[in-house]
């Protein structure tokens, strides 16, 4: 069975600030995500933790990967 959207958007929130975390306590600790939708997702619901991936993003410990992810 499928999870619902709603709960699919809630799921990438819970984890991905649990990566942040990890980071944090981690500095060569890293993490890739290939899927746009998330990335959208994120920047459009939870907006505050999108700037913290951004951040992580630019230091290189979170590691977008594909075509089409745009940070």
């Amino acid at each position: 069975m499928l999870r619902p959207f709603d709960e699919t958007k809630r799921k990438i929130a819970r984890s991905w600030s649990t990566q942040i975390g990890l980071m944090d306590i981690y500095p060569d600790y890293k993490f890739v995500c290939s899927q746009a939708q998330q990335f959208e997702w994120l920047q459009e619901y939870y907006p505050n933790l999108f700037d913290k991936v951004k951040k992580k993003v630019a230091k290189g410990q979170f590691l977008p990967i594909g075509g089409v992810c745009i940070i």
